[in-house]
């Protein structure tokens, strides 16, 4: 497959990778990969695609669990869309 789109996280979330992060970590973290998303390119192209997903980042995570649930999400609408999600690790621990 041939990626056309790029969002960069791995910046994000490597600091916590040996880890895990409380429910405030999760919601920041969120917060941040929700802002890098929108300041990407794939945003201003697949806007009706990313936004529910930016959304549920920034208003619908407040655990680990639901940021990697939502980090599913994102993964999934990458691949569908042509979009490399640069991220180690792949979830939160």
């Amino acid at each position: 497959m041939v990626w056309k789109y790029k969002i960069i996280i791995r910046d994000i979330t490597k600091p916590y990778q040996d880890r895990d992060v409380t429910d405030e970590e999760a919601k920041e973290i969120a917060k941040r990969v929700a802002e890098r998303i929108k300041q990407s390119i794939a945003f201003q192209h697949l806007r009706s695609e990313l936004e529910p997903i930016v959304n549920k980042f920034e208003e619908e995570v407040s655990s680990q669990a639901e940021f990697n649930e939502v980090l599913e999400e994102l993964y999934d609408v990458g691949d569908s869309q042509r979009i490399w999600i640069d991220n180690l690790p792949f979830s939160l621990p």
